[in-house]
């Protein structure tokens, strides 16, 4: 196989799997001209806003217990303050 019928090989694959996940994004899309979409897009709303609620408690209880274990909590330190380099937890001056 020389290099032009790699590079063309290459490319098909990549067109399809392109088309893959245009079909696959496709399935949650909602067309407003099709009534019977019309009828489950309150179901999928629902679904979209448990998984964000569910995250969010996920994301508080990470937090929650880094306080807990008295584990810094913010990604940014301090003016003037620095990093140990051998733990990322404890800041010094």
């Amino acid at each position: 196989m020389d290099v032009k019928e790699a590079i063309k090989a290459i490319g098909e694959k990549i067109e399809k799997n392109s088309d893959y996940y245009a079909k696959t994004l496709k399935k949650d899309t909602i067309d407003s001209a099709n009534p019977t979409d019309n009828d489950f897009t309150p179901f999928l709303n629902i679904l979209n806003e448990w998984y964000a609620k569910d995250t969010s408690k996920k994301i508080k209880a990470v937090f929650k217990a880094r306080m807990r274990d008295g584990k810094r909590v913010s990604g940014a330190v301090p003016y003037g303050y620095y990093r140990k380099p051998e733990d990322k937890q404890t800041l010094y001056v």
